[in-house]
């Protein structure tokens, strides 16, 4: 069914469930996982101190999700990109040829609010409507 899946991940509770789906998704197809966080911010742009604190949620992030891959036994790699998410993500969707788009669905709290303030837009609609595959939004 699936060959390769790009996961978005953040350090939010929707995006720990989409890796969750992701990797039963993953271990069903014998799919390779890609998990990919998003840095939207610009160092420049932040304190050192706050840039790194991003920097290191979203690497922890990343992490735990490659942790629990490996615990299912399904083949993983992660990248942390810098820019704009919805742009990031469907570019390196393009890229990998992916099959599948898993992504949480943000709320308006926390860092779904930083999000949402994004200048693509909503990034599940963007990538909904201009990814060249299929995108699994997760509640």
């Amino acid at each position: 069914m699936f060959k390769k899946i790009l996961v978005g991940v953040d350090p939010s509770a929707v995006s720990k469930k989409a890796v969750q789906v992701a990797i039963k998704l993953a271990k069903s197809s014998k799919a390779k996982l890609v998990f990919a966080a998003v840095d939207f911010q610009q160092m420049d742009s932040l304190e050192g101190a706050l840039y790194w604190k991003i920097e290191k949620a979203l690497s922890t992030a990343l992490a735990s999700a490659q942790k629990s891959a490996k615990a299912a036994k399904v083949s993983s790699d992660a990248v942390i990109l810098e820019g704009v998410p919805a742009d990031e993500l469907l570019k390196l969707a393009k890229k990998l040829k992916a099959d599948l788009v898993v992504v949480g669905n943000w709320d308006a709290s926390g860092r779904g609010k930083a999000i949402a303030r994004d200048s693509a837009g909503d990034i599940k609609n963007k990538l909904i409507n201009e990814a060249a595959c299929s995108v699994l939004v997760v509640r």
